[in-house]
């Protein structure tokens, strides 16, 4: 008798709020992720050109513009295929080289449910399925309507 060993998707979260980190960090270890946290450009960086696999980089709203650039810049060059998902509040979430976005307001369901399409479908560790990274970036995931979209398409 045998047994399917699985193995959690890991996800850095990039916030400069503590309390913000803290519960989105609840959240996801909930929904059976492994998390590390940044809250700070520096260590952000860090852990992307680190040695641990990452599945996912989650930016909080909290991260000001100039840093939500240069660090969306930044991961895209040292792992052009490792998904961005960037929470948005009252500023224009494609401002940065990001695979998707969700408004910050949405429930913890949304979010894990956005997570879990965007590492099953353009993570950097798992082999390719519709859509395309090219076709996510040309349409950006800005919310959960999307996401059906992107579900009925990838199913055709």
């Amino acid at each position: 008798m045998g047994f399917i060993m699985t193995v959690a998707k890991s996800i850095l979260t990039i916030s400069r709020d503590q309390s913000l980190q803290s519960t989105r960090t609840l959240i996801l270890q909930q929904g059976g992720y492994m998390v590390s946290a940044a809250l700070n450009d520096k260590d952000a960086i860090g852990f992307v050109g680190g040695s641990v696999p990452l599945d996912l980089v989650l930016m909080c709203h909290s991260v000001p513009e100039a840093s939500r650039i240069y660090l969306a810049t930044e991961i895209k060059r040292l792992k052009p295929r490792l998904p961005i998902l960037m929470l948005y509040n009252g500023y224009d979430p494609t401002s940065a080289n990001v695979d998707g976005s969700l408004h910050s307001l949405e429930t913890p369901e949304a979010l894990l449910d956005m997570i879990g399409f965007m590492t099953r479908n353009i993570g950097s560790t798992l082999p390719q399925k519709e859509p395309t990274d090219q076709q996510a970036r040309k349409v950006p995931l800005t919310h959960t309507s999307d996401l059906r979209r992107l579900r009925r398409r990838a199913s055709d």
